[in-house]
């Protein structure tokens, strides 16, 4: 199954994300900021198969985050809980 990063500052949310993966065999590994998830890939200390990842991180742009990703290879859902209009949208 997949192994999934889930880039998500609120940790109820994350755990339910992560639950919900595990329920269907998945695996997933939280990371509470965008700096944590960029370098986890980055440093090549895990590989992952997809990403969920929240576009508004207390430390740095989920568009950033985004990019980092991408150039990992890895496939991205993104999420966002509030709509900051469409330039915000079309930036992510």
């Amino acid at each position: 199954m997949a192994r999934l990063l889930i880039v998500e500052d609120h940790s109820e949310l994350a755990a339910l994300i992560a639950t919900a993966a595990r329920l269907r065999g998945h695996t997933a590994s939280c990371f509470p900021s965008g700096a944590d998830a960029i370098s986890a890939v980055q440093g090549n200390r895990e590989r992952f198969d997809g990403a969920v990842v929240d576009l508004l991180l207390p430390d740095v742009r989920g568009s950033e985050v985004l990019r980092a990703l991408r150039r990992h290879g890895i496939p991205i859902f993104a999420v966002s809980g509030i709509y900051k209009g469409h330039r915000f949208a079309r930036e992510a």
